[in-house]
């Protein structure tokens, strides 16, 4: 019998759901562990804003101690 909802994976539960509001939309997401040692550089968008020393204190904040490069985009989105 298909009642039209969606079925979550053995591995994940409802309850480990999380939400967020953007742009007037719900988005359910999962959060997702990793080491931190895995990221080694942090590449920005064209359009993007932030400030470097933003970005960097935004790392430490989450425990990111170790050296990653922080670039801007050379491409634009519509390439």
């Amino acid at each position: 019998l298909d009642t039209g909802r969606y079925e979550y994976p053995e591995s994940s539960s409802i309850k480990d759901l999380k939400y967020r509001i953007s742009n007037n939309q719900i988005i359910s997401y999962y959060e997702l562990g990793f080491p931190k040692d895995a990221v080694s550089e942090l590449i920005l968008g064209p359009n993007n804003k932030f400030k470097e020393s933003d970005i960097v204190n935004f790392l430490q904040y989450n425990g990111f101690e170790h050296s990653i490069k922080i670039l801007k985009s050379k491409a634009s989105y519509g390439a």
